[in-house]
C-alpha cells in the first residue's frame, strides 16, 4: 500500500507542481502569505500550530503529521481579491521635470490591486507508529501591485510582482504519548518583477516621451521549519513552530525601452545584468487548540514574523556593482493574533468562525506605492464536509479590513515629482480545499 501510495502521490504532486501558478497578491504583513490551507481559513488561523488534524499543519507545525493514521493527500486553491484605491493629496512639480511632469489631471492608478491565486499540495504517509513523512508545495511569499499606465505616480512604480514556490520534505516522530516532534527543509523558489515608467522630458526637454524600465531576477535558495506538539490531555494541546528565513540572491536583467539615442552613453539609462538580495524572514508560532465539549472546540494562534530584516532594496549591476535603485525600506517587525472556533453541526458537517489583528509591518515614513502595508482586521468563516469516509471537502472566506495607508514618495524629486495619498483597502479571500485518505 505504502509503495502504491508513493507512486501515485509523486506522479500527481509533480503534475501539480509543474501546472502552480504562484503569482499572488500580498495582503498579510508584509508580502506574506497566510493561505496554506482552507482548513484554518475559516477560523482566521487560530489553531494552525496546534490543531494539527488537518494537512496545512505541514506548513504551520510539521509536529501535526504525528496524529496522521494512514496515507493522506490534499489540494487547496484560494482566491485573494484585493481592492486599494488611492485619493491623491498632493502632487509637487515646483522643481521642474519638463511637460510630462506628473500633474493633477494624471490617473490616481485605479484599483492597484490584482486576483491573487495560491495553490498548495500536500500528501502525509505513515512509516510506522512513530513516524510520519510528508511533503508540501506551498506559496508563502506573494506581491502584485499593478496601476494604470498614465498614473501620477508611475515613475515611482507601475507593477510590482514577487512570486515564490516553496517544496519542503518534512518529517514528524511521536516522542511519546504527548510530545511529537516534526521539522522540514525548505527549497524556495523566488522571482521578481518591477517596473516603472522613466522621466525623459526631464533631462532633454522638448516634450520627450517617458521610457519605461522592467526589470526582473530570480533565485533558488533553502531554509528549514521545526516544531512541536505537546498533549496536556486528550481535549487540549500546545504547539510552537518555527520557520527560517531564506536568503536568496536574485538574478536578472534590466530591460529599458523608449530611451533617446542622445541618452544611450547614460550608465544608468542602459540595459544591464542585474542583482538584488532579498530576504524572506523568519517566523515563530504558538498556538492552543481545547475541545469544549463532543460538539464546540476553541482555538488560538499568535505569530511573530521578522520583517526587520527588509531595511534596504537595492538592485545593482552585476558586472560593475553601478546602483541601479536603492530604496529605504526599514520595516519592523509584525504580529499577528487569532482566535477562533469549531462547531460540529451533525457528523458530517463542522461549521467555523474566527477574528484575526494582523499588524503592519511598515512606517508612515517608509510606506510605498509598490507595497502600501497597513494594519488589518480578519474576519471569517468556513464549512466542512465530509463527503466520504476517506474525502472531507472545506471552503473558508476571509473579509479583511485595512486601516487607511499614508504614502508620500519624494526621491530624486526634480524627476520623478513628490505625490502623497492614502489608499482605502480590503481584501475578500475564497480558498477551497479537498483532502483524500488512500
Amino acid at each position: 500500500m505504502a509503495s502504491r501510495f508513493s507512486s501515485k502521490a509523486a506522479r500527481y504532486l509533480t503534475c501539480l507542481a509543474l501546472g502552480m501558478a504562484a503569482a499572488s497578491t500580498s495582503h498579510a504583513a508584509g508580502f506574506q502569505l497566510k493561505e496554506q490551507g482552507a482548513d484554518m481559513q475559516g477560523t482566521s488561523f487560530a489553531g494552525a500550530t496546534a490543531k494539527g488534524d488537518n494537512l496545512s499543519t505541514l506548513f504551520f507545525n510539521p509536529a501535526g503529521m504525528s496524529r496522521f493514521k494512514g496515507n493522506h493527500g490534499g489540494i487547496n486553491f484560494s482566491l485573494i481579491r484585493p481592492e486599494a484605491e488611492l485619493s491623491i493629496s498632493n502632487i509637487s512639480s515646483s522643481l521642474g521635470g519638463g511637460t510630462n511632469f506628473p500633474s493633477a489631471t494624471d490617473s490616481n492608478g485605479g484599483d492597484a490591486g490584482t486576483l491573487g491565486k495560491v495553490p498548495t499540495i500536500y500528501g502525509v504517509m505513515d512509516v510506522n507508529d512513530k513516524v510520519n513523512v510528508g511533503i508540501a508545495i506551498t506559496v508563502p511569499f506573494g506581491l502584485s501591485t499593478q496601476y494604470d499606465p498614465n498614473w501620477a505616480g508611475r515613475y515611482y512604480a507601475q507593477t510590482s510582482e514577487v512570486e515564490t514556490i516553496n517544496i519542503a520534505p518534512t518529517l514528524s516522530y511521536k516522542v511519546s504519548d504527548k510530545l511529537a516532534l516534526g521539522a522540514g527543509v525548505q527549497v524556495q523558489h523566488t522571482k521578481a518583477r518591477l517596473t516603472n515608467a522613466v522621466n525623459i522630458d526631464a533631462v532633454v526637454g522638448g516634450g520627450a516621451p517617458d521610457a519605461d524600465s522592467e526589470l526582473k531576477g530570480d533565485d533558488t535558495s533553502w531554509g528549514f521549519n521545526v516544531g512541536a506538539l505537546y498533549d496536556f490531555n486528550d481535549d487540549t494541546r500546545f504547539g510552537i513552530s518555527y520557520r527560517s528565513r531564506v536568503h536568496h540572491e536574485l538574478e536578472g536583467d534590466i530591460n529599458l525601452t523608449g530611451v533617446p539615442l542622445a541618452l544611450a552613453g547614460v550608465p544608468t539609462l542602459q540595459d544591464a545584468d542585474a542583482k538584488a538580495k532579498l530576504v524572506t524572514p523568519d517566523s515563530l508560532s504558538i498556538g492552543l487548540f481545547h475541545q469544549m465539549n463532543e460538539k464546540l472546540a476553541v482555538m488560538a494562534d499568535a505569530s511573530w514574523t521578522n520583517w526587520s530584516l527588509f531595511k534596504d532594496l537595492i538592485v545593482q549591476n552585476k558586472s560593475n556593482n553601478l546602483v541601479r535603485q536603492h530604496v529605504e525600506e526599514k520595516w519592523n517587525d509584525t504580529y499577528f493574533f487569532s482566535l477562533g472556533a469549531e462547531y460540529k453541526y451533525d457528523p458530517k458537517t463542522t461549521l467555523q468562525a474566527g477574528i484575526a489583528y494582523d499588524k503592519g509591518a511598515v512606517d508612515d515614513d517608509y510606506r510605498t506605492f509598490r507595497i502600501p502595508d497597513t494594519d488589518r482586521y480578519w474576519l471569517s468563516v468556513g464549512y466542512q464536509r465530509d463527503l466520504s469516509d476517506k474525502t472531507q471537502f472545506t471552503a473558508g472566506f476571509s473579509h479583511i479590513i485595512a486601516q487607511d495607508a499614508t504614502v508620500t514618495e519624494d526621491a530624486n524629486t526634480l524627476r520623478n515629482g513628490s505625490i502623497s495619498g492614502t489608499f482605502h483597502s480590503s481584501v475578500n479571500i475564497l480558498s477551497l480545499g479537498l483532502r483524500h485518505k488512500f
